[in-house]
């Protein structure tokens, strides 16, 4: 998946659909909030906009303990 500076999903891949049950049409312009649990949101908007301050390659979540919303509201 990938996401754009404003927290758009731009790209989605067979293994996103599948963990999240959303198509690639369902996901593709929804913000990136849609797959993050509503108690996570605060903390995930400060770990993004920490990334754009200071860019650089690494694993998506490196050290973090993630979680993810599906479609069916569980995690």
């Amino acid at each position: 998946m990938a996401v754009n500076r404003q927290a758009v999903i731009i790209q989605a891949n067979s293994p996103t659909e599948a963990l999240f049950p959303y198509t690639r049409d369902e996901l593709i312009g929804q913000k990136i909030e849609i797959l993050v649990p509503e108690p996570q949101r605060p903390e995930h908007d400060r770990h993004r906009e920490q990334f754009h301050a200071k860019p650089k390659i690494r694993r998506m979540g490196s050290g973090l303990d993630l979680h993810g919303r599906r479609g069916d509201g569980s995690e």
